[in-house]
């Protein structure tokens, strides 16, 4: 008992002066330094009571806390090879506690002064898989940190991971919390891949401007392919001296840099983003969460053995996270393999994708998109389009399935929904151009089995319709209704 007594007060001296005998360490160091302190007192103080000490009313009750301070591994969720599946959802107030300490280490609002050694040192001490599982997503939106040091936590989790499963039956390996951080490893392995494609990009695109460089766009320029191009560039400026007169816009002809459609920068904000901001961009919980999706656009479960990853409900942060995602498709030629990269990696579906270009598309001045969609040299815009409907064409193709009634079905939408006419009648002529071009070589080379007026013939009758919705909207722009 008196050891007891002793070790109790060796416990009560260090926490009331461990920030005054620092030695030189950070208050971050300390603090996990003091937890493993004590319990390991705790622990030594509880094996060195005799058994006959335990009999009294006062060594039961230093007992009981020196036992529930030494909490046995057996009662932790982390998956021992003689242990049986039902300790997986048993709690684990030890690594409740450190995940406590560093969401607070990382808050806003903290003064406590942390290294990336600190938090790496705390987030290898976490053995429950499910709290493994919420220090990744902590860290993943902390500023503090970038994409390299989420990868060495998101190797240590696989390192974890893969010591858990080694030699365990199906029951251990298909266990919630295992299948949890097997899901949550694989999406922050998309996510930092996504980031550091996207972040190279903008960094080089950066350093280009800096240095006078960048694209030359606006020295190759070419002739419209389509008359529905001509007539959508001429829609664009008829409108511009038509809401002059009812807004006070300036009625020049737009140009290059018309930025009349937000004051945000649509060319991804003027800074590259940050991986903790791309991360926040994303439903990082939605997107691993089992169980029925409710957004309206199809994009839960895996798609290649890859998580889908879903944005943000907001449609301010959605607005800022696409305008960093297709980006490279207002420079040039070169970088518009990075949006289908990105893409790729985060596990969007078709529709998704279509869906993300409509959006985008709304918010971007109407005379840069359209030089850049219709008279570009090379255009970006008009490939990676080409690719989504090549991509698919050749899908049905090799499984000999026909062509459906309306390709890129999910813009055909968005566009007949379109509240900007003018931005939905150029996406359309778009849309219209790509599915030609794509259809037209597949025409020739099989003979026929794919017809492109066929594939082309929703698209007109869509553009038709935009044009009528266009004259009576600008001939009674103004008017009430």
């Amino acid at each position: 008992r008196q050891q007891q007594h002793q070790g109790e007060n060796e416990v009560v001296t260090k926490s009331s002066c461990f920030l005054l005998e620092s030695d030189g360490k950070g208050p971050a160091t300390i603090l996990t330094e003091l937890v493993v302190d004590m319990t390991t007192t705790a622990a030594t103080a509880t094996s060195s009571v005799p058994p006959a000490a335990t009999s009294s009313p006062g060594a039961s009750v230093a007992s009981s806390v020196a036992t529930a301070m030494t909490m046995p591994k057996s009662t932790s969720s982390v998956i021992q090879p003689s242990s049986s599946s039902s300790s997986l959802s048993s709690p684990h107030h030890h690594d409740s506690a450190k995940l406590q300490m560093l969401q607070q280490m990382l808050s806003n609002n903290t003064n406590i002064p942390h290294s990336p050694k600190d938090v790496f040192q705390i987030v290898s001490t976490i053995t429950n898989l499910q709290h493994l599982c919420q220090a990744l997503d902590v860290l993943a939106v902390t500023p503090a940190y970038g994409s390299a040091f989420a990868a060495d936590c998101v190797q240590h989790c696989r390192d974890v991971y893969q010591k858990t499963i080694h030699g365990q039956t199906a029951d251990v390996t298909e266990s919630p919390p295992v299948l949890e951080l097997e899901e949550k490893i694989q999406l922050h392995t998309q996510l930092i891949h996504a980031f550091d494609a996207l972040h190279g990009f903008e960094l080089r695109a950066r350093n280009e401007e800096e240095g006078g460089g960048g694209d030359n766009d606006d020295v190759t320029r070419i002739k419209a392919k389509s008359a529905w191009a001509i007539e959508g560039m001429a829609w664009l400026h008829t409108s511009v001296p038509i809401a002059h007169g009812h807004h006070d816009v300036s009625s020049r002809r737009p140009s290059n840099n018309d930025a009349s459609s937000s004051n945000n920068n649509t060319e991804g904000g003027g800074q590259p983003i940050t991986f903790s901001r791309f991360c926040q961009c994303c439903n990082i919980a939605g997107s691993t969460t089992m169980g029925t999706n409710t957004t309206t656009i199809p994009t839960q479960g895996k798609n290649n053995n890859k998580c889908n990853v879903l944005l943000s409900d907001s449609s301010r942060t959605r607005k800022e996270f696409l305008s960093h995602l297709f980006a490279p498709l207002l420079k040039d030629a070169f970088h518009y393999k990075v949006v289908s990269y990105v893409v790729d990696q985060l596990g969007f579906q078709e529709l998704a994708v279509q869906q993300y270009l409509g959006e985008w598309f709304m918010t971007v001045p109407a005379a840069r998109v359209a030089h850049k969609t219709f008279f570009a040299l090379y255009s970006p815009i008009s490939r990676w389009i080409q690719d989504l409907v090549a991509t698919k064409v050749d899908e049905l193709m090799q499984a000999n399935q026909p062509l459906p009634s309306i390709l890129l079905s999910e813009l055909h939408t968005f566009c007949s929904e379109a509240d900007d006419l003018v931005r939905a009648f150029l996406l359309a002529a778009a849309c219209r151009e790509c599915i030609s071009a794509v259809v037209m070589k597949r025409e020739a080379k099989t003979y026929g089995k794919v017809w492109k007026s066929q594939a082309v013939r929703p698209w007109d009758e869509l553009l038709r319709k935009i044009r009528v919705s266009l004259l009576l909207s600008l001939r009674l722009y103004g008017i009430p209704l």
